[in-house]
């Protein structure tokens, strides 16, 4: 039964089959399905006793004989049969003709209610396959739904960590207070002294000669220039607050003077080691301190 079964279906067919290989969903889009003949034939008792089994329009029912107890092609010996059933029966009275019309009419409305249940259970059929189809559409509009909702999500998070970035940048500048980092003015207000500091803390830092090697804007800043220095034969990268004041082609090959021993920060995704030394008259002006005639790597005492 099982490779009638799949030849109908339009799937290979072979010898064997096991229940694991019977998936749900296999059949692959286009496949030709083939009205076969059923699988399980129909299965009638005629009025003389005997049982008709599997008409088919391939094959001729074939009729089950309790009298000799094999089965032979349907009509088979009717006429004899029939012969000898209209010697040994006697003429109908009006009640068995109307008992006979009666089951003739319950066989057929049996006959008719059959049809009726296979067209409906072919009618089921389709419309479970549509049903399939349209679970299919719906999904995949489903799965396009949630990735573009996904995209925006990450492009939301990309834009709220560049934000981040930019205020920590600007955090950090002026809490460092470098004057060479700040954007904005001075204010007219007077400042504050600065608080005494021993030798000791000044020789904490140190302050060497750099020489400028290359120079870059950095990417959507509108102050920050990120520079490469050659200290004392060290290469380092520092980024600083003055691209506002100078130009790439202004900075490279300029000796300035820088803190080495700063500890590293990150701004705008670049690590910065170290800070430039300038001067600020508080009205938007900016100069950075140069050194141009000793050599790079010098320590400023």
């Amino acid at each position: 039964t099982t490779p009638k079964i799949m030849e109908q279906l339009g799937l290979p067919v072979k010898d064997l089959y096991y229940y694991s290989e019977l998936t749900w969903g296999g059949i692959p889009d286009g496949t030709k399905v083939a009205k076969g003949e059923p699988l399980y034939p129909r299965i009638d008792v005629l009025p003389d006793g005997r049982t008709l089994i599997g008409a088919t329009k391939k094959s001729a029912g074939m009729v089950y004989n309790p009298e000799t107890g094999r089965r032979e092609p349907y009509g088979a010996g009717q006429p004899a049969r029939e012969a000898q059933g209209a010697k040994g029966k006697k003429s109908q009275t009006p009640e068995e003709a109307k008992a006979a019309a009666a089951l003739a009419k319950v066989a057929a409305a049996k006959e008719l209610a059959a049809q009726k249940a296979g067209s409906a259970a072919d009618a089921a059929s389709d419309a479970a396959a549509a049903a399939g189809d349209a679970a299919k559409a719906v999904g995949g509009a489903v799965l396009a739904v949630a990735a573009v909702a996904k995209a925006r999500v990450s492009q939301a998070a990309e834009d709220a960590r560049r934000k981040a970035l930019e205020v920590k940048a600007a955090t950090i500048d002026k809490a460092r207070g470098n004057a060479a980092g700040s954007e904005t003015p001075e204010t007219a207000a007077p400042e504050r002294p600065a608080p005494e500091v021993t030798l000791d803390d000044f020789q904490k830092l140190d302050l060497r000669v750099a020489r400028i090697l290359t120079a870059e804007p950095v990417p959507k800043s509108r102050k920050l220039m990120k520079l490469t220095v050659d200290i004392g034969g060290e290469e380092r990268d520092i980024v600083s607050g003055i691209a506002q004041h100078y130009t790439p082609e202004q900075l490279v090959g300029r000796n300035v003077i820088v803190i080495k021993n700063l500890k590293p920060a990150r701004l705008f995704g670049i690590m910065s080691y170290g800070m430039l030394l300038a001067a600020s008259d508080g009205e938007g002006n900016l100069v950075l301190a140069d050194a141009p005639d000793i050599a790079s790597g010098s320590k400023v005492k």
